[in-house]
C-alpha cells in the first residue's frame, strides 16, 4: 500500500507515549494504491471466483482496523485497488478513482466478534468512475460508467452498465447485456465473499437490453433430441 498523502488524527498522544497504542479517531488519504496478491496460492479459490474472495478479505482487513485502532471515520480520495496474479491466467485487475466515505465505526459487544457481526457502518459510501474489466478467465467482461454503493439500504447502483458473458458450453454460445442503470438494494456483502452468492432484496433495470447468442445447430456426432428446442436452449 502506498500513499502520496496519510493523516492520522490521534484520540490522545498519551495513549501512543505511554501506552504504546495507537487509537485514531480519524484517518484521511489521498490517492492511496493498494495491491493485494494471494498469499498461499494453494487456498486460492479459482477464476472469476478469487475477485468476491480478494475483495472479501479487503472488507475483513477493515474490520481488523477498526477493532484494532478503534476509526471512528475514514475518507480515502482518488484511490485504486489492484488484485494481482488472480489465476488460472495470473491475471490482474485494478479498479480506479475510488472516492471512499465512512463517517462512523462501531463495534457492538452484544454481537458476536468472531463472525463480524459487531460492526456497524453509518454512512458509508463508495464511488467510482468509469471501468473497463475483464475477469480472471477472461469469459466475463464489465463495463460501466459509475458506480456507487451506499449504507442506506446497502444499494448497489450501476450506470451505462454492460456485460459480456462467453460460457464454456459451446451450445450456449454468448451473452450480453446493458443496462442505462442497475440497482442492488439490500445487498448481503459478507455473503458475497463467504459464498461466491450475490444475495439482494430487489433488483431494479433500466433500459434492460439482453442478446443471446445461441448454437441451435445439430451436431454431426449428437444423437437427435426432438426435445432440444430453442427454449431449452434460452433456460440453459
Amino acid at each position: 500500500i502506498s500513499f502520496k498523502y496519510l493523516g492520522l488524527e490521534l484520540k490522545s498522544l498519551r495513549s501512543l507515549v505511554l501506552e504504546k497504542k495507537l487509537l485514531v479517531d480519524y484517518i484521511v488519504a489521498e490517492d492511496p494504491h493498494i495491491e493485494v496478491s494471494p498469499e498461499n496460492k494453494d487456498k486460492m479459490k479459482k477464476g472469476n471466483e478469487s475477485v468476491p474472495f480478494e475483495i472479501g478479505n479487503i472488507y475483513l482487513a477493515l474490520e481488523k482496523i477498526t477493532t484494532t485502532l478503534q476509526v471512528k471515520k475514514f475518507r480515502i480520495f482518488n484511490g485504486s485497488l489492484g488484485l494481482k496474479n488472480l489465476p488460472p491466467n495470473n491475471k490482474t485487475i485494478t479498479i480506479a478513482g475510488v472516492e471512499f466515505n465512512v463517517d462512523d465505526f462501531a463495534l457492538d459487544p452484544t454481537k458476536n466478534k468472531k463472525s463480524g457481526e459487531n460492526l456497524f457502518i453509518r454512512n458509508l459510501e463508495l464511488k467510482t468512475g468509469k471501468q473497463d474489466i475483464t475477469f480472471p478467465e477472461g469469459n466475463y467482461r464489465l463495463k460501466y460508467s459509475s458506480l456507487e454503493i451506499s449504507s442506506v439500504n446497502n444499494t448497489i447502483t450501476l450506470d451505462s452498465l454492460f456485460i459480456d458473458g462467453k460460457s464454456n458450453d459451446s451450445t450456449y454460445g454468448a451473452l450480453e447485456a446493458g443496462f442505462s442503470s442497475l440497482k442492488l438494494i439490500n445487498t448481503d456483502f459478507r455473503a458475497i465473499y463467504e459464498t461466491n452468492k450475490i444475495k439482494v432484496d430487489s433488483i431494479y433495470c433500466i433500459d434492460p437490453v439482453v442478446r443471446l447468442k445461441i448454437d441451435i445447430t445439430k451436431k454431426d456426432k449428437e444423437k437427435i433430441d426432438e426435445e432440444r428446442s430453442i427454449e431449452k436452449n434460452i433456460a440453459g
